[in-house]
């Protein structure tokens, strides 16, 4: 029913007991796709408060859906069902919105273009497919592109937050005044590469100042953060990290003897 490969994580250790309570009663409620269609009631009726459902979110252990339900996301790890008991979900639409990883694990897709474009012809109806409609949906097809720098890393930082959470991320005028003084600090590509970094952190959620996981993928933590956030080695690296801080301070100390043993030699010449 639940895989140690997910509950015995640094990931879902490091959470509260309560929002760990919660999903294993959400698990226990899910259908055989791993569908939840009343998270806030469960939450309420175990003892349980928002912010845990929050955490579940930011941490993508559960996939939350507009429509009110949501998905655990290790729901095929935790569990196999044999085609002849199985019954799908009756949130389908909401499953068609999902991408299944190489592990089982789902992954909330990005709406296609296509899909986009069948939308808005169905909103302008049959009447207005004359030339008229034409030019409207060209309007309506004209992306707004940002016009400066800290505006267009905006867009892709909160891209990427909506993609792994299903939230909306609000911009507002402090992120763009933070994101500025970055850029005039820094450069462009150097903040991208940072904040690229502390999508791996947040995903991991090891380090204290990432420890809600998505929640703290904002351009403050970016800020705040700036010096800590570093590339993450792998063991090999850090072997070699340590073998090579190991000779430098042997050839430190090796200095400092012969520097000791030259000034003792003058000192008994003279």
């Amino acid at each position: 029913m639940f895989s140690l490969k997910v509950v015995d994580t640094d990931l879902f250790l490091d959470m509260p007991m309560t929002s760990q309570l919660l999903y294993f009663h959400l698990c226990m409620r899910a259908d055989d796709d791993g569908f939840v269609n009343s998270p806030k009631k469960i939450l309420k009726m175990i003892g349980c408060n928002d912010d845990d459902l929050k955490i579940l979110m930011a941490k993508v252990f559960v996939i939350p859906f507009e429509s009110g339900v949501c998905v655990i996301r290790d729901w095929k790890i935790h569990n196999y069902i044999q085609k002849d008991r199985y019954s799908e979900t009756l949130y389908t639409k909401e499953k068609s919105l999902l991408v299944e990883g190489k592990n089982g694990e789902y992954t909330k897709c990005i709406q296609n273009v296509s899909n986009m474009d069948t939308q808005v012809r169905d909103r302008l109806g049959k009447d207005r497919l004359g030339k008229d409609s034409i030019i409207e949906e060209k309007k309506l097809a004209v992306v707004k592109k940002p016009t400066t720098p800290q505006a267009k890393f905006l867009e892709s930082f909160s891209s990427l937050y909506e993609s792994q959470t299903g939230y909306k991320f609000k911009s507002d005028k402090k992120h763009f005044i933070i994101i500025a003084t970055l850029i005039k600090k820094y450069s462009y590509d150097e903040i991208v590469e940072k904040a690229k970094l502390l999508a791996i952190y947040c995903k991991q959620g090891e380090f204290w100042f990432v420890k809600e996981g998505w929640s703290c993928f904002t351009p403050e933590t970016l800020s705040n953060h700036w010096n800590r956030i570093i590339p993450i080695l792998t063991k090999e690296q850090k072997k070699k990290q340590s073998s090579k801080n190991n000779y430098d301070e042997l050839k430190e100390q090796r200095r400092k003897t012969d520097e000791l043993i030259k000034n003792t030699t003058k000192s008994i010449t003279a």
